[in-house]
């Protein structure tokens, strides 16, 4: 007797999964295959008022892209990745920085693809400890 109720616009909700994230409009041509930018979005869904009074945020947002990149190292073949803005061309090692209102990561199977390319040596994943610092030298090249 349990009757399952479709909503009204169900079928208007499986055309918004191809919407496209906040930010998306500031990559190149040639990096949007790179990148993971699509996004789900429910219209129906409510947003959690105790979610937003329980934990209150003093940081305020950049009103930035940050985009993840790739460097590698020639000699050990070790992949890096950083995060660049796309509005002043900072650099930061390792994750995006607190206040980051965007951000656009690399997808899981071309930084594979990359780590394989680099070396058949390297590890599976990028290394991200960076204990030097952002360090470009010769010996490194973009990818």
């Amino acid at each position: 007797m349990n009757k399952q109720v479709k909503r009204k616009d169900e079928e208007s909700m499986d055309r918004t999964k191809a919407m496209i994230m906040k930010g998306a409009s500031k990559l190149d041509l040639s990096e949007v295959k790179r990148y993971d930018i699509a996004q789900i979005h429910d219209p129906f869904a409510k947003p959690s008022t105790r979610a937003k009074t329980s934990r209150p945020c003093s940081v305020e947002s950049d009103q930035d892209v940050w985009v993840e990149k790739l460097l590698s190292n020639k000699k050990t073949g070790q992949l890096h990745s950083f995060f660049e803005s796309k509005k002043t061309g900072r650099r930061v090692e390792d994750e995006p920085p607190t206040g980051a209102s965007r951000v656009v990561y690399l997808r899981n199977s071309y930084v594979v693809r990359k780590t394989e390319q680099a070396s058949p040596s390297a590890s599976k994943t990028p290394n991200n400890r960076g204990s030097r610092g952002m360090n470009y030298t010769k010996k490194k090249r973009w990818i």
